[in-house]
């Protein structure tokens, strides 16, 4: 009988389908301007957003690796460009915003994750497909356009921490076969049955109550579920406030502690081979 002894080298953890390093180790700031002392005042922040993406954390506890990361952010910037967004304002006007888009070194920032002792949250991240029911209290409508300006905050909270998110694409006849009571019920499953992708879909029902807005949350990700509500006065924020809430779900699930992180040699025999 031969054994044939594998020699394997963990490195993190290893991962098909990752989220592309442009986007993982980039961090996006508005500033008001292309001058230097903007710039440099806008890297710490936009190397904050690259943490909290590789980490899913939403806060980062403060540590001196963390400071002098912070003081030494331009030393680390691999490139910079600029790009204006044009946002949608609730009036319904469009502003332009100008951004910072900073990329940093990848072996620094790993080092820092591991000074650090922050978790490692997998860069194979599937798009959660998100499925926004309103109800005005005359009827119930996917994703009003009139509320423009709150989709587009919610898509910028979800890229700044590091997850994708995409919405369902349906046509008019698609949309009449949809059963709305089961979707505003929050029944996923119902969904993923439909074609939704079962390895991530929120159903988020959204309800004028009084001054506020309430928002119920029913999260589906590789075999697990959440549900959660949370409320506002400007839906904005509480779209905000609820992606929030979504990501450290879904990062908390997919990521390996600081203390599990690093290399090892592991020696396996495998027997039975001819």
């Amino acid at each position: 009988m031969k054994k044939l002894l594998l020699i394997i080298v963990l490195l993190y953890l290893p991962f098909a389908g990752v989220l592309a390093d442009d986007a993982l180790y980039s961090g996006e700031v508005a500033v008001p301007s292309q001058g230097d002392a903007d710039r440099l005042e806008a890297v710490p922040e936009a190397l904050i957003q690259v943490l909290q993406k590789i980490s899913g954390q939403r806060e980062m506890p403060p540590s001196a690796t963390l400071d002098e990361a912070l003081e030494n952010a331009a030393e680390m910037v691999l490139s910079f460009r600029y790009r204006n967004v044009e946002r949608v304002t609730p009036d319904g006007d469009i502003t332009r915003e100008l951004r910072l888009v900073a990329s940093f070194m990848q072996t620094e920032i790993d080092a820092i994750v591991q000074r650090a002792g922050l978790p490692r949250w997998q860069q194979e991240r599937p798009a959660v497909q998100l499925w926004v029911v309103v109800d005005d209290g005359a009827k119930r409508e996917m994703k009003p356009l009139e509320y423009d300006y709150a989709w587009q905050s919610l898509e910028g909270v979800a890229a700044m921490r590091g997850l994708p998110v995409s919405w369902p694409e349906l046509d008019e006849e698609e949309a009449q076969l949809i059963d709305m009571r089961l979707v505003w019920g929050g029944f996923t499953d119902y969904l993923v049955e439909r074609g939704a992708p079962a390895d991530g879909v929120a159903i988020v029902a959204v309800r004028r109550e009084g001054p506020s807005w309430t928002l119920r949350w029913n999260l589906a990700s590789n075999g697990q579920n959440w549900s959660w509500r949370n409320s506002d006065q400007e839906l904005m924020f509480a779209l905000a406030q609820g992606v929030h809430l979504m990501v450290d779900e879904i990062a908390a699930a997919n990521s390996i502690a600081a203390s599990e992180q690093g290399s090892w040699t592991m020696q396996i025999s495998v027997g039975g081979l001819h």
